[in-house]
């Protein structure tokens, strides 16, 4: 997994995830071997995170809240296909500023801004809770290619 590509500035969210580092030791070297079954799995698996994290309700409005919400920040995620893989983005922006990061947080879990520590989720919690399903997959879709042989 990899974070922040665009260095300090970057104020979208990013995470990448890769085949070889998300089986179980035993079928890495298989998972190797067959990047092209893993990619799929990770895509799909990715396609349907995304849908998740959309999904994922907002917190109550503050007592007082002026601003309006416009579920720009849910609308913006995305799953996009790595030849490895596939990363999760989400690239909202207000005036020309991405602001995703600031809400949510980062792929490490860290970098909301205070007024939304505590109060919203971060994408990572919700990331990892998906994971076992891919790692479920994965597996499988290996040791069916690996039965065909």
């Amino acid at each position: 997994m990899s974070d922040n590509p665009g260095g300090p500035q970057w104020s979208g969210f990013t995470m990448d995830i890769q085949g070889f580092n998300r089986v179980e030791n035993k079928l890495r070297a298989l998972a190797a071997n067959m990047p092209e079954v893993c990619q799929g799995v990770i895509y799909r698996w990715a396609q349907n995170t995304r849908v998740v994290l959309k999904e994922t309700k907002y917190p109550p409005k503050r007592v007082g809240q002026k601003y309006r919400r416009t579920g720009r920040l849910a609308n913006s995620w995305r799953a996009v296909r790595l030849t490895n893989g596939a990363t999760i983005l989400n690239q909202a922006s207000f005036k020309g500023r991405e602001y995703a990061r600031f809400v949510v947080g980062d792929a490490k879990g860290v970098g909301q801004a205070w007024m939304h520590k505590g109060r919203w989720w971060k994408a990572r919690d919700i990331i990892d809770e998906q994971l076992p399903a891919m790692r479920a997959e994965l597996k499988a879709e290996l040791l069916k290619e690996y039965d065909k042989g």
